[in-house]
């Protein structure tokens, strides 16, 4: 309720916090304090428009607070809203230190079955307990259930992604070994038959001989000869 729990924006007056002041006074309310992020709002733009402010807490009379001195008060990660929720832990650091074997998750699935509602309701009509034992209990039921008649979805979808990775990979390889074969098949319809090949290389030979240099030679000079007869019959 001051400058200290806000940041950015134009400063926290006296008006702003009094109505506040007042309500807690009367009430006789004590701050619990929390754990985690100092702010629990923010207006979501960046740079030097960023402001923050601690508007949530929460808050109990000192009877209260006797009757539950392990209580700790977190501060979690925002999700989808510009407030951070709050969650009070009667149990404090005892509470935060329970080895917790694994997470229970609501599988879409189990939807499917007549028997999910009915293993819920079962949980949640027992009126003899707290909120979160019911949830609790609820959770380890469904988890439970949801393992006996459909098996660890979790591990299912680990071992399909698996199997998609490696199918991936074979139509890659595969892929590969296709263009390598129609590069080759190019490059061979590409070179002329071999016949042809044995025939320009016939005909580079003979044209290379002695022989067929002199008769070269020969019709050269005849040529010459032919074109410049004046110059033949001087010499």
């Amino acid at each position: 309720m001051g400058q200290h729990e806000k940041q950015g924006g134009n400063p926290v007056t006296f008006s702003q916090v009094e109505g506040f002041r007042e309500a807690i006074q009367t009430n006789d309310l004590l701050d619990l304090g929390f754990v985690g992020h100092s702010f629990t709002w923010t207006n979501g733009k960046g740079g030097e428009s960023n402001i923050q402010e601690r508007l949530d807490r929460a808050m109990a009379t000192m009877t209260w607070k006797e009757s539950y001195p392990k209580t700790v008060v977190q501060h979690l990660n925002r999700y989808k809203s510009d407030h951070s929720p709050i969650l009070v832990d009667m149990e404090g650091d005892q509470g935060r230190r329970r080895k917790i074997s694994h997470r229970y998750r609501f599988e879409e699935c189990w939807l499917r079955d007549e028997n999910c509602e009915k293993i819920v309701k079962k949980a949640w009509e027992r009126s003899d307990q707290q909120v979160y034992m019911k949830l609790r209990q609820c959770g380890e039921k469904l988890y439970k259930w949801g393992e006996e008649n459909f098996g660890d979805i979790t591990k299912k979808i680990r071992l399909e992604g698996k199997r998609k990775k490696e199918r991936k990979g074979k139509e890659r390889r595969g892929g590969t070994v296709r263009r390598e074969g129609r590069r080759k098949e190019r490059a061979v319809h590409a070179e002329p038959p071999c016949e042809e090949r044995e025939s320009r290389a016939s005909s580079s030979l003979a044209w290379s001989s002695p022989f067929v240099s002199r008769r070269v030679a020969a019709s050269h000079v005849q040529l010459a000869a032919v074109a410049s007869p004046s110059e033949a019959r001087t010499e």
